[in-house]
């Protein structure tokens, strides 16, 4: 088999992960298995070196070797060997996605991809909320007190509401590249009321502020410094405006609002492991496994032995400050390449640059709120987005 059709066969299964990104996890990991095994082949066929340079491989071997550090300094090879592979799946993932990427034509397909289930999505979290279940996977509505929780076919409003934040500035973009204006401008309207309107329905609390800072991020890029101000000041209000129960999820009986009162209690568990372990961590993918340990008089039943819902805390908890550290490079070098380009201009929603920055900013804003990493799906999106947007800046800046 020759390098073209096996990069022609990661193409197509690259598109295939995309879509199956909606409804089915099991087609998502095959097609991220086939692209990379592809992508590899194709390289050693043609000569080059396995890994592509980008600016991101110093922070992607420096993350490497923070996660063994944790797995050698805690002894759990077994838990730790499969964060590991979950890891180098994903960075071996970036780095086949950055070579199939090169072109504004691939970039395009993977934006209809997206777009496609975007579009399949929405519609089914609508559905759900009018007849109680998805069509595609058959997952029932979610609640919290009285208030209904769209999931859609992801089964968990918080999976909904992340994919709705990294999809809808791409599909936007996407959308806007249409040439006949009238498709064009159906198409904006429908994405958007669909967007926010399910966004809406997930009641996800921290996707609303991520979705809100994305938008203040936008406006400030273009210079609409008003627009940016009354967007601060409706966060500022909304708390007085919105109906109580959307706004505080409270219990009835008590009066008190139990998810912002859990996530205090997980964010201090969290600080508790990290205090007792800064440097290496627990150890990689220990966590749950960890928490009593560390946490003998544990605050509430409701939250015991859960997920520290804070991507930044868990991964410093498992990994510690060397982990922690290591990513934080990764994010400060993507940026730092990314930033300065969207400064020098003004760029809008044809900008596929600014598009896939607000959707890697919206995710790691929401990861404040939620822990993702240790969810197929939106970790394997993270490195696909990470990907397209270096590829999206000019060769010259990319390359300095």
């Amino acid at each position: 088999m020759t390098s073209f059709q096996l990069r022609t066969i990661a193409e197509l299964f690259l598109l295939t992960a995309v879509i199956a990104y909606v409804f089915s996890s099991a087609l998502l990991l095959v097609g991220v298995y086939a692209v990379i095994v592809c992508v590899l082949l194709a390289r050693a066929q043609e000569g080059k070196p396995i890994i592509p340079e980008t600016p991101l491989n110093i922070p992607l071997m420096l993350i490497i070797g923070s996660l063994l550090i944790s797995i050698a300094a805690n002894g759990n090879w077994h838990e730790g060997v499969k964060g590991l592979h979950k890891w180098l799946r994903a960075i071996l993932f970036f780095w086949a996605s950055y070579d199939l990427l090169q072109t504004s034509h691939m970039q395009r397909k993977v934006g209809t991809a997206l777009t496609i289930g975007f579009f399949i999505a929405t519609a089914d979290g609508l559905l759900q909320y009018f007849i109680g279940k998805d069509i595609i996977r058959g997952y029932e509505i979610g609640y919290v007190n009285s208030l209904i929780r769209v999931t859609s076919s992801f089964g968990y409003f918080g999976l909904f509401a992340i994919f709705l934040l990294v999809s809808m500035p791409l599909v936007m973009n996407r959308v806007a590249q249409i040439q006949q204006p009238m498709v064009q401008r159906i198409l904006t309207g429908l994405a958007m009321v669909l967007g926010l309107v399910c966004l809406y329905l997930t009641r996800t609390r921290g996707a609303w502020l991520a979705a809100v800072g994305m938008l203040i991020i936008y406006f400030l890029l273009q210079r609409k410094r008003w627009m940016m101000i009354l967007l601060v000041l409706g966060l500022i209000t909304a708390p007085f405006v919105l109906p109580a129960d959307l706004v505080f999820h409270s219990k009835k009986s008590t009066g008190i609002d139990k998810t912002i009162g859990h996530r205090l209690v997980l964010w201090r568990q969290a600080i508790n492991v990290i205090k007792a372990k800064p440097i290496a961590g627990c150890g990689l993918n220990t966590y749950v496994q960890n928490i009593e340990k560390y946490n003998p008089s544990q605050d509430s039943y409701e939250v015991k032995n859960y997920y520290a819902h804070n991507g930044y805390l868990q991964h410093t908890a498992e990994t510690g400050l060397v982990g922690i550290l290591a990513f934080l490079f990764l994010i400060f070098r993507f940026y730092a390449r990314v930033i300065p380009e969207l400064i020098r201009r003004k760029p809008d929603f044809h900008d596929t640059n600014l598009m896939v920055f607000l959707s890697i900013t919206g995710y790691l804003f929401y990861m404040f709120f939620d822990t993702i990493f240790h969810n197929l799906a939106p970790f394997v999106i993270l490195w696909l987005l990470l990907s397209w947007g270096l590829l999206t800046v000019p060769a010259k800046i990319r390359s300095s």
